[in-house]
C-alpha cells in the first residue's frame, strides 16, 4: 500500500498540469466547440491473455465456502474448510458420571452458488430441489496457529478416517427447529458427529485438556470439512453441484455437546478461532485450459473467484498517441463486456478490479483507484452487461513513463467469499467487444 501511495503521489504531480475533468460517462466528439485539438479515439489494439491466479489469503475471510460444482465453461471447482474449535471458558467440567446424548457440529448458511439455482440472482423458492452433497468431516492432526497466514492452497495433515460422512440436501431458506430447547434457529446445517467423538470429549471432563485453549487445541486440533469427491476424481455432470457459503463466525456455528438429557456445552468457532478455506480447480478439456496453455478462443477471456483465473490486458501501441506531439489525457474508459448469455445460469462476478503490474511482476493499485470506487468503476452494469473503468491517470503514466507499460490484470473482487465467474469478450468479439475509449487534447 505504501508503494501504491507513493506511485499515486508521483502520478498526481505529473498529471495535474495536463489533466482536465469531463462529465463522467460523456464522450466528446472529435471537434468540441470548434477546437480541433480535442480528439476522441477508440481504435487502439488491446491484447488479452489468460493467467492462473496466485493463491489468496483466506484465514481473514468473512465467510467460509464448502462444495463442488462442474461449470460447463470453467470445469470443476471445489472448496473445503479447515477450522479450529476453542473452549467457551476455562476448566470445563461436565460433572461426575456425565452421559452423552449427542454431539453436533452446526454451520450457519450464508448463501449458495451453482446447480441451476435462482440464488444469487433472486430469492430461493422453498420448493427448489437441490442436488445432494456428500461431505466428510475429518480431524486435523496439525495444530493451527493464529500467528500463521493461511492461503487458498494450504493443506494440513488429517486423520484419514472420517469422524462423520454425511449426504444431505441443503435448505438455506427455512428455520430449523432445535428439539433440545424447542426453539427455531436461522437456517443452518447440523452434523451429528456420533458417540465415539462425543465420548472422546466427555472423557476429558475436568482434566488438563479442557483447562485452557492452549491444552485443548493440542488435544483436538480442529476439523477438516470437505466434499467426498474432489476436482480430480468427480464424475459430477456439467451444470451440477454447488458451493455453499457458511458464516462460521456466527454464534450459530459451533460444536455442541448435549449430555444428561437437559444439559449442553457449546465450544466456540468464532473470530478468535483459526479457520480458512482451500480452493481447487480442474480445467481439463475446457477453453480455459487451452488459453492457459497458449491457445484457445481469442474472442473470449475469463475472470474467476476462488483463486481461479484472471485476464492480463496490454495496450502495446499506446505510446503512438505521441506521434503528433504531447497530449493531455482528458478521459480514458476501459469497457469490458460480458459474453452474451454467459450469466444466464451462473451469475457473473458483481465487481471486477483492475491493477497495474510492476517491473518485477507484482501487482499495484492504479492511481485512479484512489479517486474512489464511484469514479474508478468496475461494477457490473446489469442493463448493458458491462464493467467500466476510468483510468486517465494510469493511461497518462503508460504514455509518458517507460516502466508503466507492463499491462494490467483484470481480476475478481471478493475472491475468497464467493464462487462467481465472468465470461468476457475480447477486442476480437463482435458481440461483446472490449474497448478503450480515450479523449485527449493535443498540446
Amino acid at each position: 500500500m505504501r508503494k501504491a501511495d507513493l506511485l499515486f503521489a508521483l502520478f498526481f504531480l505529473s498529471v495535474l498540469f495536463f489533466y482536465s475533468c469531463k462529465k463522467d460517462g460523456e464522450l466528446i466528439p472529435v471537434f468540441d466547440s470548434g477546437n480541433a485539438n480535442v480528439v476522441a479515439i477508440d481504435t487502439f489494439s488491446i491484447k488479452t491473455s489468460l493467467v492462473r491466479e496466485d493463491s489468496i489469503r483466506t484465514d481473514l475471510s468473512a465467510y467460509n465456502l464448502l462444495g463442488l460444482y462442474n461449470d460447463p465453461i470453467f470445469g470443476l471447482t471445489s472448496s473445503s474448510i479447515y477450522s479450529q474449535v476453542t473452549l467457551n471458558g476455562l476448566n470445563v467440567d461436565f460433572g461426575a458420571g456425565a452421559t452423552l446424548d449427542s454431539v453436533v457440529l452446526t454451520l450457519k448458511y450464508q448463501g449458495i452458488y451453482g446447480d441451476n439455482l435462482p440464488y444469487p440472482k433472486g430469492p430461493v423458492d422453498i420448493n427448489t430441489k437441490y442436488y445432494p452433497m456428500s461431505i466428510n468431516v475429518f480431524e486435523i492432526t496439525t495444530q493451527m496457529d493464529k500467528k500463521t497466514n493461511y492461503y487458498s492452497n494450504t493443506y494440513l495433515e488429517y486423520d484419514p478416517t472420517p469422524i462423520k460422512f454425511l449426504n444431505f440436501i441443503p435448505n438455506i431458506k427455512d428455520d430449523v427447529l432445535v428439539l433440545f430447547d424447542s426453539t427455531n434457529k436461522a437456517p443452518h446445517l447440523r452434523i451429528n458427529l456420533g458417540n465415539a467423538f462425543g465420548n472422546k470429549i466427555l472423557a476429558e471432563s475436568g482434566g488438563t485438556n479442557l483447562a485452557n485453549n492452549t491444552n485443548f487445541t493440542q488435544f483436538f486440533k480442529g476439523f477438516y470439512i470437505t466434499t467426498k469427491d474432489s476436482v480430480q476424481n468427480s464424475v459430477i455432470s456439467p451444470g451440477k453441484g454447488y458451493i455453499l457459503y457458511f458464516d462460521i463466525n456466527s454464534s450459530l456455528s459451533t460444536l455442541t455437546v448435549f449430555y444428561n438429557d437437559t444439559s449442553s456445552y457449546s465450544f466456540l468457532m468464532n473470530a478468535e478461532s483459526v479457520k480458512y478455506s482451500r480452493f481447487d480447480h480442474n480445467y481439463t478439456g475446457t477453453d480455459v485450459e487451452a488459453q492457459l496453455l497458449g491457445g484457445g478462443d481469442t474472442a473470449i477471456t475469463y475472470v474467476q473467484t476462488l483463486a481461479g483465473v484472471k485476464t492480463k490486458i496490454e495496450i502495446p501501441h499506446i505510446k503512438s498517441i505521441l506521434n503528433e506531439g504531447n497530449v493531455a489525457i482528458n478521459q480514458a474508459k476501459l469497457v469490458v463486456k460480458l459474453e452474451n448469455n454467459s450469466d444466464a445460469v451462473y451469475a457473473a462476478v458483481p465487481t471486477l478490479t483492475l491493477v497495474g503490474i510492476n517491473d518485477d511482476g507484482t501487482s499495484v493499485f492504479l492511481p485512479d483507484f484512489f479517486e474512489g470506487l464511484n469514479f474508478f468503476g468496475g461494477f457490473l452494469e446489469q442493463t448493458e452487461k458491462t464493467y467500466t473503468f476510468n483510468i486517465p491517470r494510469h493511461l497518462h503514466s503508460m504514455i509518458y513513463n517507460s516502466s508503466e507499460n507492463n499491462g494490467m490484470y483484470l481480476l475478481a473482487t471478493g475472491q475468497s467469499i464467493s464462487a462467481n465467474r465472468s465470461v468476457l469478450g475480447t477486442q476480437n468479439n463482435p458481440n461483446a467487444k472490449l474497448s478503450l475509449k480515450i479523449i485527449y487534447t493535443k498540446l
